[in-house]
C-alpha cells in the first residue's frame, strides 16, 4: 500500500503461496494467480469479483511496512451476500522475510477451509432438501453430522447417500458415510458392530479408490480396520490420512486413538491428541475431542482426558436409555 517495489514483490509472493495452498485442498476450486491479479491495484466490488471468476467466495487482504515490521490483514467475504466470514491481522518483525511469509501463508490457509466449510454447511442447511446438488447434499449431512446425536446420525447418513446418487464417485461422501456407520458403534449402538463395521469398510474403500489422496478416507478406513481386528494396516492408513492433510481434526484424532492402543507408545498418542486439539478443524464438531479424550486416556493423562471430555459434552441418545461420554 505504500508504493515501495520490495514492499510489492512481499505482497505478491504471500498472494502466490496462499493461491497454492489453498489449491492443494480436495474441496477447494481456486482461481490461479494470472486471473486472480487482474484485480491488484483496483478498486473493486466484491460480488462483481464473485460472478466474473465463477467464484462464491474472495479472500483479499493488504501488506503496510514500517521500518523493521510489517502488518498483513486478510479477509474471507462471501461474495454473493457481502457478507465477512472471518479476518484477521498479523503484525511481525521481518527479521527473516521468508520466515515471515511462510507463517503468514500457513495462518491463513489454516484458517480458511473451517470457515467455508461452517458456511456452507450454513448454506445447505436454509435449502429445501430437495433442491440440494450433491455437493450441499454432503454438506447438509456434515451440519447433521456435526451435530453428534443417534437420530442426527441417521439424518446425516441420509443426505449422504443422496450425494452418493446423484454423483456415484463423491469420495467424500462415500467416507462420510462410512463414519457414520462407525459412530454408531462408538456412541450409540455398540451392539451393531456385526452389521456396521462391513458397511463402514464397504464405503471407505469406494472412498479411497475414488480419491486416494483424500485424508477423510484414509481415516475412516483406518478406523473401521482398527474395529475389525486388522491394526497393522489400520496404522499404516492412519499415518496415511495424517502424511495427506497434517491440519485434518478427521485424520489426527484417529491416529491419536489408535496410537494409544498399542502398547509404549502413550507419548506419541498424547502428542497426536495435542496436535488434533490445535488443528483448526477441530471447531468442525465435537466428535473429534471424544476421540482425543480416549486417547488421552489410554495414554493414562487422566486430566487432559477429563478435560478434553468436558469440551465434548457429547450426548449419546439410545432407544433405551441416554448416557454421557
Amino acid at each position: 500500500m505504500s508504493g515501495d517495489a520490495e514492499q510489492e514483490f512481499f505482497a505478491d509472493g504471500i498472494s502466490e503461496d496462499i493461491i497454492t495452498a489453498l489449491s492443494k485442498s480436495r474441496s477447494l476450486f481456486v482461481i490461479g494467480r494470472n486471473s486472480s491479479f487482474t484485480y491488484k491495484g483496483k478498486a473493486v466490488s466484491i460480488p462483481d469479483v464473485g460472478r466474473e471468476m465463477g467464484v462464491r467466495y474472495v479472500l483479499e487482504g493488504s501488506v503496510r511496512k514500517a521500518g523493521s515490521r510489517v502488518r498483513v490483514t486478510a479477509q474471507l467475504i462471501d461474495a454473493t451476500t457481502g457478507g465477512h466470514l472471518w479476518a484477521e491481522r498479523y503484525d511481525r518483525d521481518l527479521a527473516d522475510i521468508f520466515a515471515v511469509q511462510d507463517e503468514i501463508t500457513a495462518r491463513v490457509s489454516e484458517a480458511i477451509q473451517p470457515a467455508l466449510e461452517r458456511s456452507e454447511r450454513e448454506r445447505a442447511a436454509r435449502k429445501p432438501p430437495d433442491s440440494l446438488d450433491a455437493w450441499e447434499s454432503c454438506h447438509r449431512g456434515m451440519w447433521h453430522f456435526a451435530n453428534v446425536d443417534a437420530a442426527e446420525n441417521e439424518k446425516a447418513r441420509g443426505f449422504f447417500r443422496r450425494a452418493i446418487d446423484l454423483d456415484p464417485r463423491f469420495a467424500a461422501a462415500e467416507a462420510a458415510l462410512a463414519l457414520t456407520y462407525l459412530n454408531e458403534i462408538t456412541l450409540f449402538r455398540p451392539n451393531a458392530r456385526e452389521m456396521n463395521i462391513p458397511n463402514a469398510l464397504d464405503h471407505a474403500g469406494r472412498a479411497v479408490q475414488f480419491d486416494a489422496t483424500d485424508a477423510t478416507a484414509h481415516a475412516a478406513m483406518a478406523r473401521a480396520l482398527w474395529m475389525s481386528g486388522r491394526h497393522t494396516e489400520s496404522l499404516a492408513e492412519a499415518d496415511l490420512a495424517v502424511s495427506l492433510d497434517p491440519n485434518s481434526a478427521a485424520a489426527m484424532a484417529p491416529k491419536a486413538v489408535l496410537v494409544s492402543g498399542e502398547g509404549g507408545l502413550a507419548k506419541r498418542s498424547s502428542r497426536y491428541g495435542q496436535q488434533c486439539v490445535s488443528a483448526p478443524s477441530i471447531r468442525f464438531s465435537r466428535l473429534w475431542l471424544h476421540f482425543v479424550a480416549r486417547a488421552y486416556y489410554w495414554a493414562q493423562d487422566y486430566p487432559a482426558s477429563i478435560a478434553a471430555a468436558r469440551s465434548s459434552s457429547i450426548r449419546c441418545r439410545t432407544s433405551d436409555r441416554s448416557t454421557t461420554r
